[in-house]
């Protein structure tokens, strides 16, 4: 009896953590378009759009696509930017299962973003290295990423 009772205790807090995620998406898209509204620079409203790229390819692939050649006009020579966009781009092929321009913008993020040493250089190359390690195994060929 009193593992029924658990195991329906524990049934309703899953099913709960999992019915506030489009609520926690919903909230993070409308937060970022607040920072974008309000960004003074175009390197910030660049880096806003391609947040926001992330967002929106779970919820609208069109805005997604906008927001990435919003940003990409705003890159303007920027190195880190257009590491930022290609990591975007490669994210967007990757989501659509094109595995080799995926891997030709993850290639291009990866060389811009080296020259980077700080942390949000580190967060966006540890998703493009984690989806490139991916790639490799989908194409068959699990020991490359690790080499």
């Amino acid at each position: 009896m009193k593992i029924k009772y658990i195991f329906f205790f524990f049934c309703f807090c899953f099913s709960k953590s999992f019915s506030q995620a489009p609520n926690r998406i919903i909230h993070l898209r409308d937060s970022l378009a607040t920072q974008l509204a309000n960004a003074k620079t175009d390197s910030s409203k660049a880096v806003n759009h391609f947040k926001l790229v992330q967002v929106y390819m779970m919820l609208d692939t069109v805005q997604a696509g906008q927001h990435l050649k919003a940003g990409e006009k705003l890159i303007k020579r920027n190195t880190f930017l257009e590491g930022l966009y290609q990591a975007q781009l490669g994210f967007r092929y990757y989501y659509n299962q094109d595995l080799e321009k995926s891997k030709m913008a993850y290639g291009k993020a990866d060389s811009a973003l080296q020259k980077y040493h700080v942390k949000e250089s580190y967060t966006i190359l540890s998703d493009v290295w984690n989806n490139l390690a991916v790639i490799e195994q989908l194409e068959g060929r699990d020991d490359n990423y690790t080499n």
